[in-house]
Parts: structure tokens; C-alpha cells; sequence
């Protein structure tokens, strides 16, 4: 379980992940915060003293893991570009079971929204404004070709 907070005009941060019982937390949120699951299934998130600056939406997210098989991804690290340039974003793995890749863009501080994926063993299939190109079955550049203004994760 994830929990991650999006302050208004902001993406969203991790707050801490719970596994096994246990909480891990981001830097930034080590104090004040606290996670837990009451009961299989069900976990909680409590800001402790509240103040202004946590006014906030919190967001919880779940993922199946395996305690085995750790999968490593890379993205490429934050890029300033000009309008009118073309930007290229890559993300990998290194997990060939994992036969999807999906790309979402945030705009402002509203929700995010699919913007392209790609098969392992296919063409991608993306939105007009966002090209998608598949290098390898484990690596898949997003290239922003007419808008330069989004932001993707």
C-alpha cells in the first residue's frame, strides 16, 4: 500500500509505503505521519497536528509485489526544454514478465490521464499530441511532439 500527498498546483508525493506490517517513510514525512493496516485489506493514514501547509489531497494506492523478484525501473531524470522543442522521455525495466508499459500525463493539479502505452510484442498506441516508440521488449521512450507544455510521469 501507498500513501502520497498532492498539495493544489503540485504532482503528487510519496508519503510511505506499507508491506509486511511495516511503514517506510519519505523524507519530508519521517514525523507527523503515521501508517497502518487494522485489519487485512484495509490500511490507514493519520497526520498527526495538523497545520496550513497540510491542507492536501491524499491518495492511497495498492500493487501486487513479490517478495522474491524485485523489478528495477529507470526514467529519465527532469528535463527544462523551450516550447517548440521536442522532448524525449524513456522508462525501463528489467522485468520481461512485465509486457506493458503505460504513460500518464498531469496537468496543473488535475487528475492524471493515460496518455499512451505500449506492448512487449506490438505497437504502442498513444494519443495524437504524443508519439510512442518501443526500443527493445523492456524499454519504451515517450517523445512530446506538439505540446510542450504537459508534463508526463
Amino acid at each position: 500500500m501507498y500513501w502520497y500527498q498532492r498539495r493544489t498546483g503540485q504532482g503528487p508525493r510519496m508519503i510511505a509505503s506499507f508491506l509486511l506490517g511495516s511503514a517506510t517513510y519519505e523524507d519530508g514525512f519521517k514525523s507527523g505521519y503515521e501508517v497502518w493496516s487494522s485489519q487485512e485489506k484495509k490500511w490507514s493514514l493519520k497526520v498527526q497536528s495538523l497545520r496550513n501547509g497540510d491542507s492536501a489531497e491524499y491518495l492511497c494506492a495498492a500493487s501486487p509485489h513479490s517478495l522474491t523478484n524485485g523489478v528495477k525501473f529507470e526514467q529519465t531524470p527532469v528535463q527544462t526544454v523551450q516550447p517548440g522543442q521536442q522532448v524525449d522521455i524513456e522508462c525501463s525495466h528489467d522485468d520481461s514478465s512485465l509486457l506493458i508499459m503505460y504513460w500518464y500525463e498531469q496537468k496543473d493539479s488535475r487528475a492524471l490521464h493515460l496518455i499512451g502505452f505500449g506492448y512487449s510484442t506490438g505497437e504502442p498506441t498513444y494519443e495524437p499530441q504524443h508519439c510512442l516508440t518501443q526500443l527493445g521488449s523492456l524499454r519504451f521512450p515517450m517523445m512530446l511532439c506538439d505540446n510542450p507544455a504537459n508534463r508526463l510521469l
